[in-house]
């Protein structure tokens, strides 16, 4: 029995071992299938695309900001200062996936001194240790270390204490509330008035009493004209020769006159010499690659005599581009005040001499509007505020003054019943006839013949309210129909006999001298009076026009609707082309900053905002030849600014190697076209995004 047990457990243990010598090889193949199962990935380099030279040399922009998109932007936090919960404005965009501290220390510091201090007590302690294990200098005196403890004299103990905090006590105080009586009564006019002057006589009477008590103290400059014999004070000579009216002006030869103010101009520009070099040299470079223009100030044109006067009206020579005439007056017209007041001026600067205009001539009346003639250049057109117009001469050689006057208007040759409130000239076929045309808030538009020295109505243009148009026309027109202009404009092509006019109700009249006082078409799209309007001088079709209602519109002929509008946030006082480029166009707005759009670059977004002057900007005006601008406000001043690079970029003629030469004119020729090229495309684009977006 017990051999046979053996036998079988002997053979039970074999089989079992051959059964886990299975599974045990089963389990390692297990083991190398998930290890091969948990090796990375080999990654093999994909075949390249065959692309073209095109697809490779496309440049794609990827733009990094700043801003988390996961931040949360509805924080609320409970405010215990107002006792409500609030918004919170301020987000945190920053979030940091890793943050360290580095391992280094300065080694001056109080705290790399502290940590050498520790290093060396570790290191005592560490010899300590070791003597002591290995038994030398445990009493043998050769220990270096103290035998006394000594202690810490800076251990302190930290103890907190809870103490009793008194309740809150609530401390008013009570008053008895005043008296109050009610009083009634009534006044009448007549009251007040004999109240008023009662106290008028009354100061009167004080004024007069301590007149009286106050004794009268001569003043050395008296006391000086009584000693040697002068009839009076050199202070009372210069105040009566300033106070009068009529004084009699220093009267020079032409020759002297002509010499002093060549001189004068050589003094004015050694004096601004810096401005000068930056209006005709310097420019940034880094301003023809930047997006926004900028406007850089160099001259400021005042006169003593027009600082409470607002600029109504600027305009360039056509011949001299260094001079430019500009005119004051007011827009703030009231009823009751005397005309005696109402006196202008019309002042003739040149950038030679900027700190005194050349030509200074009073007006009786507020001088509305100023224009030159086309191709004499002399020659001044004047619009007044009660209805009348002249024609003075700057090129007088008479010795009592620097102006002449040629023309003017009054009653017996016919008037405006308003003001005039725009003026131009337009091109005749003789050079002895001057074709003047004027608007004004009386509603008409009227074409002054000037022959001779004589000025005479040709043609007299009505404008109505829009809805009395379809009326007919054998109807008398009345007052109320009328409806009254406010500028003027006149194209620089071959169509001399076409004008457009705006009015104060908003639409612009294209007019023309060859129907009379029939109307070619009307721009329907401002909703307040139009301030300025002009046409562009690459194409002569295109118009500008800025309104109060916030806006500056473009038009084309033939359209009613405005291609574009351009919205300023204010009130829009003037706008103008620019003569560099046919696709840039200026604002002057009424919180003072001028505004300059890019056509080409957006029509949304002003390529330009500066603050310019401190109250209302009143007009503004492009040099035709030189990169800058006037400014003129409602405080009697002129800004002359510089444009920027950007903002005066014109297309260019781009000449190949191996091709002949082009002349002068024909690349004007070139450059024009290209210009009214680039302006035409703009236009076209943007009225197929109006039909697009269903507005025509």
């Amino acid at each position: 029995m017990p051999t046979q047990a053996t036998a079988r457990d002997r053979r039970s243990a074999r089989t079992t071992t051959k059964k886990s010598g299975k599974k045990k090889g089963k389990s390692s193949v297990d083991k190398a299938k998930k290890y091969d199962k948990l090796k990375p990935p080999v990654f093999q380099q994909p075949e390249p695309l065959d692309l073209d030279e095109k697809t490779l040399e496309a440049e794609h922009t990827r733009v990094l900001s700043t801003t988390n998109p996961n931040a949360p932007d509805n924080i609320v936090r409970f405010s215990f200062k107002e006792g409500a919960y609030k918004l919170e404005s301020l987000v945190q965009q920053a979030e940091f996936h890793l943050s360290m501290d580095g391992p280094l220390i300065l080694a001056d510091s109080e705290e790399a001194r502290l940590h050498r201090e520790k290093q060396e007590e570790e290191e005592r302690l560490r010899k300590r240790q070791a003597e002591k294990s290995t038994g030398v200098g445990i009493g043998t005196g050769t220990s270096t270390e103290p035998s006394t403890v000594l202690r810490n004299q800076f251990n302190f103990t930290e103890r907190g204490a809870q103490i009793f905090i008194p309740p809150p006590k609530e401390v008013g105080v009570y008053t008895e509330p005043p008296p109050t009586d009610v009083l009634r009564g009534s006044v009448t006019q007549w009251q007040i008035y004999d109240a008023y002057q009662k106290e008028i006589t009354q100061r009167i009477k004080m004024a007069n009493i301590q007149r009286k008590r106050r004794p009268e103290k001569k003043s050395s400059d008296e006391e000086d004209t009584k000693k040697f014999g002068f009839p009076e004070g050199v202070a009372e000579m210069e105040e009566r020769a300033t106070s009068s009216s009529d004084a009699a002006e220093i009267v020079l030869p032409s020759s002297l006159a002509s010499s002093l103010s060549i001189v004068e101009r050589m003094v004015s520009q050694n004096g601004l010499s810096d401005v000068i070099l930056d209006f005709k040299y310097w420019d940034d470079p880094r301003d023809a690659y930047r997006e926004e223009g900028s406007l850089l100030p160099l001259w400021e044109f005042a006169y003593e005599k027009t600082k409470k006067r607002v600029v109504t009206g600027m305009a360039w020579n056509h011949k001299y581009p260094d001079l430019f005439a500009v005119s004051f007056g007011s827009f703030a017209f009231k009823a009751g005040i005397s005309t005696k007041k109402q006196r202008g001026h019309v002042l003739c600067y040149t950038l030679k001499n900027p700190g005194y205009p050349c030509n200074v001539i009073p007006t009786d009346a507020y001088a509305m509007c100023v224009c030159w003639h086309p191709k004499k250049p002399s020659i001044l057109a004047v619009g007044f505020h009660d209805g009348n117009i002249a024609l003075y001469d700057i090129s007088s050689s008479s010795s009592s003054s620097s102006y002449s006057l040629i023309t003017s208007t009054n009653s017996s040759t016919g008037k405006h019943k308003d003001s005039v409130w725009g003026i131009k000239f337009q091109n005749t076929d003789s050079d002895r006839v001057m074709s003047v045309l004027s608007v004004s808030l009386d509603g008409s538009v009227i074409t002054w013949s000037v022959v001779g020295g004589e000025i005479a109505i040709a043609n007299t243009t009505t404008l109505v309210v829009p809805d009395k148009e379809k009326e007919e026309s054998s109807k008398e027109k009345s007052d109320l129909d009328v409806v009254g202009g406010t500028c003027i404009a006149v194209p620089n092509g071959e169509d001399e006999y076409v004008f457009v006019v705006g009015t104060e109700e908003g639409p612009l009249r294209l007019c023309s001298r060859a129907y009379g006082g029939q109307y070619q078409q009307s721009f329907m799209g401002h909703s307040l009076a139009v301030y300025g309007v002009q046409f562009n001088q690459w194409c002569n079709d295109v118009l500008l026009s800025c309104s109060e209602d916030w806006s500056i519109k473009l038009w084309k002929k033939g359209r009613t609707t405005p291609i574009c509008t351009l919205d300023c946030g204010c009130a829009v006082l003037d706008c103008a082309w620019s003569p560099h480029s046919s696709s840039v166009c200026m604002g002057g707005l009424s919180d003072g900053r001028v505004v300059m759009y890019d056509l080409n670059y957006s029509t949304a977004k002003p390529r330009c905002v500066q603050q310019v002057v401190g109250g209302r900007v009143s007009r503004v005006c492009f040099n035709p030849v030189y990169p800058i601008v006037l400014v003129g406000d409602d405080r009697g001043k002129v800004c002359c600014l510089k444009i920027s690079p950007n903002l005066r970029r014109i297309s260019q003629v781009v000449k190949k190697k191996g091709t002949e030469e082009i002349s002068k004119q024909d690349e004007e020729k070139i450059v024009e076209e290209m210009e009214r090229g680039k302006l035409n495309s703009f236009i076209s684009h943007s009225i197929k995004a109006r039909k697009a977006a269903g507005l025509e």
